[in-house]
Order: structure tokens, then sequence, then C-alpha cells
């Protein structure tokens, strides 16, 4: 990034060798099933909400300076329209050996390089003008490729030095043809994007988009049609499990153990369907003294008040019943009120101090009512209407 030299020099982006390597977890593994998983991600969301004032409503929140965001805006600007990225050797690659055991098979895309350049209007690269109301842009993309290979030669039980090695190699390029079976073979394109900036003339497009295409093969063998139809058939089995799993389902058979499979299809049903029919006047009534409730101690978390014994049981039951929506929804609600009572307090001592200053220093703030009688008898004497 030439910081020293914006106004003259493009941001310049590399990225070399970005691998990624995937594979499904087994369904029996330990994953975010159960009840106290879930309370313990909600309350990490929350405590990362409240570091980063996300339980603070918008009209609560600083307001950014106008001259110093402008600065910002200008400076993103000059930046990113001048932005030059360079990608070599991408390979997105997806190992399955769970949704057929017989049938093991993997599949990626990979882009051996991907070259993103603002343009001068002869679709050279050059510097842009903040103030230009039209840019140029030209992306290069060569030895795009999807495969989808019915083996079981996997790389996800191999050192890390050796797997970077090998998806490496598995990227084709114009010297290198690895053997997969393509289901887009590998291909080339360049993209130029002609942008219009000015909001007031619409004599043109914003966006006009030049696509030039080297010969695209696309097929798809029988082998491969039906990895597509196993993979898409174990996530959508495998992601009912993982709803259930959190009702803790026997680790026996059914047939093993029937009564205790019966509790859990009991347990289960009137979870999902009884638990949720529960707006009746009863519960929006508990709902609304557990809100009012939360919101005093929320308050009181917020001004480092500590809690009594009872405060922090009531206050880690609420967080168990009501979910993460409805609690930072209540947060707000709280930093709201306490942002009110500070401001009605600083206007209390400023029209304290004033009155004080004519009938003397006063140790307390007297109460708002009082205050108002004041002034009426203030005004009264020196002959002044606000009106």
């Amino acid at each position: 990034m030439p910081w020293s030299n914006l106004a003259n020099e493009p941001a310049i982006v590399k990225i070399e060798d970005f691998f990624v390597l995937l594979s499904p977890r087994n369904p029996e593994s330990k994953l975010l099933n159960t009840k106290e998983d879930e309370y313990n991600l909600k309350m990490q969301k929350l405590q990362l909400d409240e570091l980063t004032g996300a339980d603070m409503p918008e009209q609560n929140k600083p307001e950014t300076n106008t001259n110093q965001a402008g600065y910002w805006e200008n400076l993103m600007m000059k930046v990113t329209e001048n932005i030059q990225i360079f990608i070599e050797n991408i390979h997105i690659r997806y190992e399955d050996s769970l949704s057929n055991p017989a049938n093991p098979f993997s599949l990626g895309f990979t882009i051996s390089n991907l070259h993103v350049q603002s343009c001068d209007k002869e679709w050279k690269p050059a510097f842009i003008n903040v103030l230009d109301t039209v840019i140029l842009k030209l992306l290069n993309m060569n030895s795009f490729s999807f495969y989808l290979d019915t083996s079981n030669q996997f790389l996800k039980g191999l050192q890390e030095p050796e797997i970077i090695k090998r998806m490496k190699s598995l990227i084709p390029s114009q010297q290198n043809r690895p053997n997969h079976q393509y289901i887009i073979e590998p291909m080339s394109a360049q993209i130029k994007a002609n942008v219009n900036r000015s909001s007031s003339d619409y004599t043109r497009p914003h966006i006009i988009l030049d696509i030039s295409l080297q010969e695209v093969e696309i097929s798809m063998e029988k082998g491969q049609y039906d990895s597509f139809l196993d993979c898409g058939q174990w996530f959508s089995t495998y992601w009912k499990k993982l709803n259930y799993k959190k009702y803790n389902p026997p680790q026996d058979r059914p047939t093993e153990n029937p009564i205790a499979w019966w509790e859990f299809a009991y347990n289960t049903i009137y979870a999902e369907n009884c638990e949720s029919d529960h707006w009746n006047w009863d519960y929006m009534k508990i709902r609304k003294n557990e809100r009012l409730e939360y919101i005093e101690l929320y308050k009181k978390k917020k001004i480092n008040t500590k809690f009594t014994p009872f405060e922090q049981t009531r206050f880690d039951a609420i967080h168990k019943t009501y979910s993460y929506d409805d609690l930072l929804s209540w947060r707000k609600l709280a930093t709201a009120h306490l942002a009110m009572e500070e401001k009605k307090k600083e206007e209390a001592k400023k029209q304290a101090g004033w009155f004080s200053s004519w009938w003397g220093t006063a140790k307390e703030a007297p109460q708002q009512k009082e205050v108002d009688l004041a002034w009426e008898e203030l005004y009264k004497a020196i002959g002044y209407s606000e009106t």
C-alpha cells in the first residue's frame, strides 16, 4: 500500500496459493446440539455485543464527525478504484466418504490465475483519477475448472506440507493437465467492465460488461450425478439429525430400548408443538414482568452495581429462558433508559446550579416539580416571561 503516494500509485494486492480442503464431519461427533451449547453460544454473542456497543440503540451511539467520515470515504474510494489484484493458484476442494461409503468422491474448482486492474480508454493498466465519472476495470481469469472425481484418492489424511504440494499440483494450467473428471473443462475468460459513476447521467447504463470466453465444455457422467444426489440426501438427513440431537436421543436402537425412544418422541413433539403454542395472556404477563425485571438488572450491571445472590439467579434464569434476539432488544432498552436518566440528571444539575447561584449553594438537587415552581416564582419576581 503506497501510503506516501496514494495520489499517483495504485494499491496492489497479491495472493498466492489459496487452498481450502473441506470434508463433512461425522454426525456422531460432538456438535452444537445441546441446550447447554446453545446457551453458551448465546452468552458469547451477548458479551461480544456488549464489548462492541451493539447493545446500544442507534440514537444513543456517538455521532461520526462529518468531515472525518468524508475524509475516510474519499480515501477508500481512491484506494478501491485503483486497486490491482493478482491471485495465483486457487484450489477449493471437498472430499466426501460419508454420504455413500461405497462410492467416495471429491469435487472442487480451480483457477490458475486471476487479475483485476483499472485501465485507461485503450484497456491498458493505468491510474484512475478519483474525479473521473467513468472507470474501466479489466478482469483476466485463466484455467478455471470444476471437477468431480469418483475415487477415494483423498488428501485429508496427509501432512500439511504434502497437502499443499498436492493441492497445487492438481490445478490445471497451460503447463499442467491433472487427470480430473471435469464437469467444466479448464477455460479462460476476460471481462471488461465500464462503470458510470455519475448519479445524474441517465443516458448510459450504470455498468456495461463485455465478457469474452474461450470454448466452454460442460459434461456430467452418471457416477458424478449419483454422487451429487448422495451428497444432497446425506446433508438433508444430517440436518434433521442435528435438529433432533439437542433432545438427547437414546444411544440404543429402538428395538433394544423402545421405552426410551417413546419418551424421546414425546419430549420432541411436545417441545416443538406444545411449548411453541404459549402466546396466551398468562404467558404474555410473565414475559412482560421478566422483561421489566431484566431491564432493571441489566441497568445495574451497566453501572457496575453488584448483584445480590437472588438477582444473579434471576439474571441467569432469564438468560436461559429467552432467545438471543429478545435479550439483545431488552439490553438496548436498558441502555436507552440509562441514557435518558443520565440526561435528566445533567439537566437537573444545571438548573440546580443556576438556581443555587441566586439562593445559595444547594447540597442536593431538588425534585423537578420543586424546581419548576421555583423558576416560576423567580420569573414573577423579576418580571420575566418565557412566552
